[in-house]
């Protein structure tokens, strides 16, 4: 029987929006520490700090469709940054559906970057597991 490797915060981040896409809030429960405190900006709505996986989807996810009309979840693009992942934008260019022209961004060669847009379980991004690629 073999270890199996805790994921990487890219990993989590990754199921985190595709269980919000879904509307799964157990698989977003899961994803998420017992200890974890989660804050919403001052001026937001659902401004405060929440504390417990349960805390987090009940005050903060389950309302978000009642602040928002056709609220969804996507993710967007990150570098892998150690423990961390640091929001980038890029500006893409042609693809084949195999590799993508990247136009614009502040990557460097040698990143991890992690993309994609989270749909409904079963098509699109959202179906497997994140998209990645090296520069």
């Amino acid at each position: 029987m073999g270890l199996t490797p805790e994921p990487g915060p890219a990993d989590v981040v990754r199921r985190q929006y595709l269980a919000s896409a879904a509307g799964d809030l157990a698989a977003l429960r899961a994803t998420l520490a017992p200890d974890v405190e989660w804050t919403e900006m001052a001026g937001f709505p659902l401004a405060g700090t929440y504390s417990t996986p349960e805390g987090v989807t009940t005050n903060v996810m389950e309302n978000l469709a009642s602040v928002w009309d056709d609220w969804t979840a996507h993710d967007d693009t990150y570098v892998v940054e150690g423990e961390k992942l640091k929001p980038v934008t890029i500006t893409l260019g042609i693809s084949d559906g195999s590799a993508t022209e990247i136009l614009r961004g502040d990557l460097k060669e040698g990143q991890e970057v992690v993309t994609g847009t989270a749909g409904k379980q079963g098509g699109g991004a959202g179906s497997g597991g994140s998209p990645r690629l090296r520069l």
